[in-house]
Protein backbone atom coordinates (compact mmCIF):
# COMPACT_ATOMS: atom_id res chain seq x y z
CA UNK A 1 0.00 0.00 0.00
CA UNK A 2 2.66 2.18 0.68
CA UNK A 3 4.14 1.35 -2.40
CA UNK A 4 1.15 2.23 -4.49
CA UNK A 5 0.54 6.17 -2.42
CA UNK A 6 4.40 6.91 -2.95
CA UNK A 7 3.88 6.08 -6.77
CA UNK A 8 0.96 7.72 -7.18
CA UNK A 9 2.08 10.47 -5.40
CA UNK A 10 5.55 11.12 -7.37
CA UNK A 11 3.10 10.57 -10.61
CA UNK A 12 0.81 13.45 -9.49
CA UNK A 13 3.93 15.77 -8.91
CA UNK A 14 5.87 14.84 -11.91
CA UNK A 15 2.51 15.95 -14.07
CA UNK A 16 2.03 18.86 -12.01
CA UNK A 17 5.14 20.09 -13.29
CA UNK A 18 5.14 19.02 -16.47
CA UNK A 19 1.97 21.43 -16.24
CA UNK A 20 3.83 24.12 -15.00
CA UNK A 21 6.79 23.91 -17.77
CA UNK A 22 4.07 26.19 -20.52
CA UNK A 23 5.51 29.30 -21.35
CA UNK A 24 3.18 32.63 -19.76
CA UNK A 25 2.06 35.23 -22.25
CA UNK A 26 1.58 39.07 -21.26
CA UNK A 27 -0.50 41.36 -23.01
CA UNK A 28 0.33 44.97 -22.31
CA UNK A 29 -2.33 47.26 -24.00
CA UNK A 30 -0.90 51.00 -24.50
CA UNK A 31 -2.23 53.75 -26.57
CA UNK A 32 -0.14 56.56 -27.60
CA UNK A 33 0.24 59.98 -29.73
CA UNK A 34 2.52 61.95 -31.58
CA UNK A 35 2.00 65.41 -32.86
CA UNK A 36 3.55 67.13 -36.18
CA UNK A 37 3.59 70.62 -35.67
CA UNK A 38 2.74 72.25 -39.72
CA UNK A 39 3.80 76.64 -40.16
CA UNK A 40 2.25 77.57 -43.39
CA UNK A 41 3.36 81.32 -44.35
CA UNK A 42 1.35 82.96 -46.52
CA UNK A 43 1.34 81.35 -49.74
CA UNK A 44 0.00 84.41 -52.63
CA UNK A 45 -1.51 81.61 -54.47
CA UNK A 46 1.42 79.55 -54.71
CA UNK A 47 1.42 76.30 -52.75
CA UNK A 48 3.07 75.49 -49.48
CA UNK A 49 5.23 72.31 -50.46
CA UNK A 50 6.63 70.32 -46.69
CA UNK A 51 7.43 67.44 -44.93
CA UNK A 52 8.02 67.13 -41.43
CA UNK A 53 8.57 63.59 -39.16
CA UNK A 54 7.48 63.04 -35.64
CA UNK A 55 10.23 61.95 -32.78
CA UNK A 56 10.45 58.29 -32.91
CA UNK A 57 8.02 56.23 -31.46
CA UNK A 58 9.40 53.28 -28.83
CA UNK A 59 7.20 51.23 -27.67
CA UNK A 60 9.37 50.67 -24.39
CA UNK A 61 8.14 54.38 -23.47
CA UNK A 62 4.78 52.71 -23.09
CA UNK A 63 5.38 49.12 -22.14
CA UNK A 64 7.70 47.53 -20.07
CA UNK A 65 9.71 44.12 -21.42
CA UNK A 66 9.69 45.67 -24.77
CA UNK A 67 12.68 43.31 -25.86
CA UNK A 68 10.34 40.20 -24.97
CA UNK A 69 7.75 41.31 -27.71
CA UNK A 70 6.68 38.27 -29.81
CA UNK A 71 3.67 40.30 -31.65
CA UNK A 72 1.62 43.56 -31.79
CA UNK A 73 -2.13 43.85 -32.76
CA UNK A 74 -3.45 47.18 -33.57
CA UNK A 75 -7.00 47.99 -32.37
CA UNK A 76 -6.46 51.71 -34.08
CA UNK A 77 -5.03 53.97 -35.84
CA UNK A 78 -6.28 57.31 -36.71
CA UNK A 79 -4.85 61.09 -36.64
CA UNK A 80 -6.75 64.43 -35.91
CA UNK A 81 -5.65 68.18 -37.19
CA UNK A 82 -5.25 70.12 -33.70
CA UNK A 83 -4.16 73.60 -32.34
CA UNK A 84 -5.11 75.53 -35.28
CA UNK A 85 -4.03 79.50 -35.15
CA UNK A 86 -4.16 81.96 -38.26
CA UNK A 87 -5.94 81.79 -41.38
CA UNK A 88 -9.71 80.17 -41.13
CA UNK A 89 -9.72 80.12 -45.18
CA UNK A 90 -6.75 78.05 -45.93
CA UNK A 91 -6.78 74.67 -47.44
CA UNK A 92 -5.14 71.57 -47.54
CA UNK A 93 -4.82 70.31 -51.03
CA UNK A 94 -3.17 67.14 -50.04
CA UNK A 95 -1.88 65.70 -47.08
CA UNK A 96 -0.67 62.08 -46.96
CA UNK A 97 0.17 60.22 -43.52
CA UNK A 98 2.84 57.62 -43.17
CA UNK A 99 4.50 55.26 -40.96
CA UNK A 100 8.28 53.91 -41.42
CA UNK A 101 8.71 56.85 -44.09
CA UNK A 102 7.18 54.05 -46.81
CA UNK A 103 3.58 52.78 -45.58
CA UNK A 104 1.13 55.65 -46.41
CA UNK A 105 -1.47 55.02 -43.97
CA UNK A 106 -4.47 58.23 -45.53
CA UNK A 107 -4.10 60.58 -47.46
CA UNK A 108 -6.85 63.50 -47.69
CA UNK A 109 -7.32 66.44 -50.15
CA UNK A 110 -9.18 69.72 -50.49
CA UNK A 111 -9.95 70.33 -46.69
CA UNK A 112 -9.82 73.35 -44.42
CA UNK A 113 -7.66 72.86 -41.68
CA UNK A 114 -9.65 75.14 -39.43
CA UNK A 115 -12.90 73.75 -39.59
CA UNK A 116 -12.15 70.35 -39.04
CA UNK A 117 -9.63 71.18 -36.33
CA UNK A 118 -12.92 73.18 -34.77
CA UNK A 119 -15.17 69.67 -35.70
CA UNK A 120 -12.64 67.95 -33.85
CA UNK A 121 -12.53 65.27 -37.31
CA UNK A 122 -11.04 61.95 -36.03
CA UNK A 123 -9.34 60.13 -39.69
CA UNK A 124 -9.62 56.57 -38.59
CA UNK A 125 -7.73 54.38 -40.72
CA UNK A 126 -9.97 50.94 -41.25
CA UNK A 127 -8.16 49.27 -43.99
CA UNK A 128 -7.46 45.93 -42.74
CA UNK A 129 -4.07 45.69 -44.89
CA UNK A 130 -2.24 48.53 -44.17
CA UNK A 131 -2.95 48.30 -40.07
CA UNK A 132 -1.25 44.54 -40.52
CA UNK A 133 1.72 46.29 -42.13
CA UNK A 134 1.76 48.87 -39.35
CA UNK A 135 1.65 45.97 -37.12
CA UNK A 136 4.67 44.70 -39.05
CA UNK A 137 6.91 47.84 -39.17
CA UNK A 138 6.33 47.87 -35.26
CA UNK A 139 7.60 44.58 -34.73
CA UNK A 140 10.71 44.19 -37.51
CA UNK A 141 11.62 47.53 -36.53
CA UNK A 142 12.20 46.99 -32.42
CA UNK A 143 9.32 48.16 -31.86
CA UNK A 144 10.35 51.61 -32.96
CA UNK A 145 9.02 53.69 -35.75
CA UNK A 146 8.52 57.27 -36.82
CA UNK A 147 5.40 58.85 -38.47
CA UNK A 148 5.13 61.66 -41.00
CA UNK A 149 3.53 63.88 -42.90
CA UNK A 150 4.01 65.59 -46.01
CA UNK A 151 1.61 67.59 -48.79
CA UNK A 152 0.49 70.66 -50.38
CA UNK A 153 -1.08 73.76 -48.96
CA UNK A 154 -2.59 76.98 -49.98
CA UNK A 155 -2.77 80.16 -47.51
CA UNK A 156 -3.24 82.89 -49.17
CA UNK A 157 -4.78 85.53 -46.46
CA UNK A 158 -2.18 84.66 -44.04
CA UNK A 159 -0.15 82.40 -41.64
CA UNK A 160 -1.61 79.03 -40.77
CA UNK A 161 -0.22 76.51 -38.06
CA UNK A 162 -1.71 73.45 -36.37
CA UNK A 163 -0.68 70.22 -35.43
CA UNK A 164 -1.54 66.83 -37.08
CA UNK A 165 -1.93 64.26 -34.21
CA UNK A 166 -1.18 60.28 -34.77
CA UNK A 167 -2.87 57.96 -32.06
CA UNK A 168 -2.65 54.33 -31.99
CA UNK A 169 -3.93 51.30 -29.84
CA UNK A 170 -2.43 48.58 -29.30
CA UNK A 171 -1.93 45.74 -27.80
CA UNK A 172 1.64 43.76 -27.45
CA UNK A 173 2.25 39.88 -26.49
CA UNK A 174 5.30 39.49 -24.54
CA UNK A 175 6.70 36.66 -23.68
Amino acid sequence: MKKITTVVTLLVLFISCEINQEAVQIMAKSDFSKAIRVVVPKTNNTPFEFEKKSTAVNLAEYISNVNNVTGIAISEVSFQLKNFTGNTKGIIQSLSVKAADALTLMSITNVNPSQEATKGTVYKITDPTIIKELEKVFLLNNTTSMFSVSGSLLSNEGKMEFDIEVSVKLTATIN
